[in-house]
């Protein structure tokens, strides 16, 4: 069993090297060190780091009777216990905009209705349950919900942001078609780094 100080101090180097990315301006040059940090560190911590990004560089539309107060944006997380608790230390005293961050633990598909991001993790680890994005991507169309999910195919059943490989790198594409239906506005730079995803199998 690995000591308890080592096991924290990779903890620190993944949140780390998570804030270093979240305070990069989205570039090219951010991108690659996003993707770099998918081999140098895990892909939990490259993975944090674009949602992270991607609620910095995405617009909401304004909620009816909103107050002078910024609500919370609330990142929601199912079925990837090490990147929720990774994003759960990392936001902590954190802000976009103005408004605080949280994260929650989607544990069914409901729970995806009170996130600004949700992110579902396509591969099973461990024994935390799955949820099919044919289960919530109804559930949120036409909602002002970012759903990002590595799940093969994720854009072509209608999610927003699907996460691959290409070749050691990280990349992410962008369901243009069905952004207008949720009122959401993604930053141009943001658009121009969309890469086209693999055919589902």
């Amino acid at each position: 069993m690995p000591h308890p100080l080592h096991a924290l101090a990779r903890r620190s180097r993944r949140l780390l090297a998570v804030a270093a990315i979240f305070c990069l301006g989205l570039s090219e040059s951010g991108l690659a060190q996003v993707a770099a940090s998918a081999t140098a560190v895990d892909s939990s911590t490259a993975t944090a780091a674009y949602l992270l990004n991607f609620l910095r560089f995405t617009e909401w539309p304004p909620e009816p009777g909103a107050s002078d107060i910024a609500a919370p944006y609330v990142i929601g997380v199912a079925g990837n216990r090490d990147l929720l608790d990774s994003l759960i230390t990392l936001v902590e005293g954190r802000t976009v905009r103005g408004h605080p961050l949280r994260v929650t633990r989607i544990k069914d598909a409901r729970n995806a209705l009170g996130c600004h991001v949700v992110y579902l993790e396509g591969e099973k680890i461990g024994d935390d349950y799955l949820l099919s994005p044919d289960e919530v991507v109804p559930l949120l169309q036409g909602r002002p919900v970012l759903t990002v999910s590595n799940a093969p195919g994720f854009v072509a059943r209608g999610g927003l942001v699907q996460l691959f490989r290409e070749g050691t790198q990280l990349r992410f594409a962008i369901n243009t078609d069905a952004l207008p239906a949720t009122g959401l506005a993604l930053n141009s730079r943001l658009l121009a780094l969309s890469r086209k995803p693999p055919a589902a199998p």
